[in-house]
């Protein structure tokens, strides 16, 4: 499977959003194939490990898509010095200043998408959604998806994802790191999850997710890293890569240890 991500460019500033560590902005773009369009941009300078953050954001986008969870669309945003510099607020035209070239960014979702409420319980129709999130942010070791901060979008009968930038948390840790289809590798962060205790002791409703994950081969995995622009590679890069084919390797392995962790 070819992966394709549009390369787009950033023409107006709209606003900063007033949630999120990182201030993402929404911007109206041009280029790519996308004609004129509204995205949510995430900062090169702003995120959690610059480079190796937006490779995060963007591998866990397009994986989550191959594997049929609903994520936004996502991009990749230039933005210039000329766009950067006509910004009228300081703060965020020193941020763009300083990411100044190609940054992320995923189709803004309109229509009343919510953030997820505390207190908003899982109908049946939900479940299999959120089960399946669980295991997605399990696969991709993603600690950053809890009760105080959901980061999801939450509209109608559709959960979408969003914020992938703290990923691969692996990459972080002192010493050498627990293999990842095992529950060492994410149950200290999986027992904190949005999802975890909705879920738990439940049989987690993962069959779709199992087939899609047995879709995903090697070649797909060369396709997703190919979109990276160069600028984003580093030493990170071929790690990430190496986690994502040991454990779809171990798929089964890795199943078990979810439901294991969930119980």
């Amino acid at each position: 499977m070819n992966f394709s991500v549009p390369t787009i460019e950033a023409h107006q500033f709209n606003r900063e959003m007033i949630s999120g560590r990182t201030k993402p902005c929404v911007v109206t773009c041009a280029g790519g194939g996308l004609g004129i369009s509204e995205q949510v941009i995430k900062l090169r300078a702003a995120v959690n490990f610059n480079e190796t953050g937006l490779t995060c954001e963007l591998v866990s986008a397009l994986l989550a898509k191959k594997l049929g969870l609903s994520i936004p669309d996502p991009s990749i945003i230039l933005v210039s010095s000329e766009f950067a510099e006509a910004i009228s607020i300081p703060s965020v035209s020193k941020t763009m200043q300083a990411s100044v070239g190609l940054n992320f960014g995923s189709t803004l979702i309109t229509g009343g998408p919510f953030t997820w409420p505390v207190d908003k319980s899982l109908t049946p129709a939900l479940e299999e959604k959120a089960a399946e999130i669980i295991a997605f942010d399990a696969m991709i070791q993603n600690p950053d998806r809890r009760v105080d901060k959901p980061n999801v979008l939450w509209k109608g009968q559709e959960i979408y994802i969003i914020d992938h930038e703290m990923a691969f948390s692996f990459l972080h840790i002192l010493g050498p790191a627990p293999q990842p289809y095992t529950p060492e590798a994410f149950a200290p962060f999986l027992r904190n999850h949005l999802f975890y205790r909705p879920l738990k002791g439940k049989d987690l409703k993962l069959d779709r997710f199992i087939a899609a994950m047995k879709l995903i081969k090697q070649n797909d995995i060369e396709s997703i890293f190919k979109t990276l622009p160069t600028a984003w590679k580093n030493e990170t890069t071929p790690k990430i890569k190496a986690h994502l084919l040991s454990l779809l390797e171990q798929s089964s392995v890795f199943i078990d240890s979810v439901r294991r962790v969930a119980a």
